[in-house]
C-alpha cells in the first residue's frame, strides 16, 4: 500500500503538465543556483578565512569581523555609506514624489515633462558620472553657471573633502529621480477619485486630503520605493570610483570601494568577503524595518 502511495505521489508530481512547466523554470533555477546562490554561500564561507587568492584557505573564524570593527577606515566608510544613503534616499524620496505630484496636477505639457524628467534614468550610469564629472571641473558648465549669474568663485566640488559627497549626492538625485517620479505617479493615478471629491466636499484642503488621503493609500509605492532606493544608495560603487576613487582623503570611501580595494588591490580575500557580509546584513535588516513600518493598516 505504500508503494503504490508513493507511486502516485510521484505520478502527480510529474504529470506531463506539470513536467513542462518545470523544464521551463529549469534554466532560471540554474541560472540563480549557480550566478547568485552558490556565490553568497562561498562568500559566507570565505568570510571566516583567510585568503589571498595565491595559498590555501586559513579559517580564522570571527577573526575578520573583529578586525573589521576595530579599523578605522572601515568605520569611517562605514559613516560615509550610511551619510550617502540617508542624505541622497531624503532628497530623492522629496524630488521624486514632487515631481510626480506637479505632474499629477493635470498641468499643461505634462507628458513632455515626464518624458524630460525620466530620461536621465535610462541613460547609462557610467556616461552621467563622466559627463557630471566635466561639468564639476574648476572651468566646468556649473561653475560657469554660478559664476555668471551669482557671480559666486569656482567651488572645487570634487577636490574639497567638503563638497565631494555632496556633489556626488546631487548627481545620483538628478539621476534616479526620474525613475521613482514614475512609481510615485502609477500609485497616484491608482488613487480612486472619487475619495478626493468626497474629502473636498467635506471642506478638506490640499494639504488635509494630502496628508490623509495621499500619503496613507501610497504605503505600498512608499514601501517599495523605499526598500529599492536604501538598497541602490547602500550599492553605489561606479560613481565613487570614477568621480573620487574614495578621496579626497576618505571623505567619500563607501563601503562598496572599501570591499573592491580590500579585494582586488590589497588581496584580503577574507576580510572583503566579511566587509560584503555585513553590507548584506545591513540591507536585510533596513528592508525588515521598512517592510514593518509600511505593514499597517491604510486608515484615512
Amino acid at each position: 500500500m505504500r508503494i503504490k502511495e508513493i507511486q502516485l505521489l510521484f505520478q502527480k508530481i510529474f504529470s506531463q503538465r506539470k513536467l513542462v512547466g518545470f523544464l521551463f523554470v529549469l534554466p532560471g533555477l540554474v541560472f540563480f543556483m549557480i550566478f547568485f546562490f552558490y556565490p553568497v554561500i562561498n562568500a559566507i564561507y570565505i568570510s571566516f578565512t583567510r585568503w589571498n587568492l595565491f595559498t590555501s584557505k586559513q579559517f580564522v573564524g570571527l577573526g575578520n569581523f573583529v578586525e573589521l570593527f576595530q579599523d578605522p577606515d572601515f568605520l569611517q566608510s562605514f559613516k560615509v555609506t550610511g551619510y550617502f544613503s540617508l542624505g541622497t534616499c531624503l532628497l530623492l524620496w522629496i524630488t521624486s514624489l514632487s515631481l510626480a505630484l506637479l505632474i499629477n496636477s493635470n498641468l499643461k505639457f505634462t507628458k513632455l515633462f515626464q518624458i524630460f524628467y525620466f530620461v536621465p534614468s535610462i541613460l547609462s550610469l557610467t556616461v552621467v558620472t563622466i559627463v557630471w564629472s566635466y561639468m564639476y571641473r574648476r572651468l566646468g558648465l556649473i561653475n560657469m553657471f554660478l559664476k555668471a549669474v551669482f557671480d559666486i568663485s569656482s567651488i572645487p566640488w570634487l577636490s574639497s573633502s567638503k563638497y565631494a559627497l555632496l556633489s556626488i549626492t546631487i548627481m545620483m538625485v538628478w539621476c534616479w529621480a526620474g525613475y521613482y517620479m514614475i512609481i510615485f505617479l502609477a500609485g497616484l493615478r491608482g488613487i480612486p477619485f472619487t475619495l478626493y471629491e468626497a474629502a473636498k466636499i467635506d471642506g478638506a484642503n490640499w494639504w488635509h486630503t494630502l496628508i490623509r488621503i495621499t500619503f496613507p493609500l501610497l504605503k505600498p509605492t512608499f514601501l517599495f520605493i523605499s526598500i529599492v532606493s536604501v538598497m541602490a544608495c547602500l550599492q553605489a560603487f561606479a560613481p565613487f570610483l570614477l568621480m573620487t576613487s574614495g578621496g579626497p582623503g576618505s571623505s567619500t570611501r563607501v563601503m562598496t570601494l572599501k570591499i573592491y580595494g580590500d579585494a582586488f588591490f590589497r588581496l584580503r580575500m577574507g576580510r572583503a568577503a566579511a566587509e560584503s557580509m555585513i553590507l548584506f546584513l545591513i540591507m536585510f535588516i533596513f528592508s525588515l524595518i521598512q517592510i514593518r513600518v509600511f505593514k499597517s493598516e491604510v486608515t484615512y
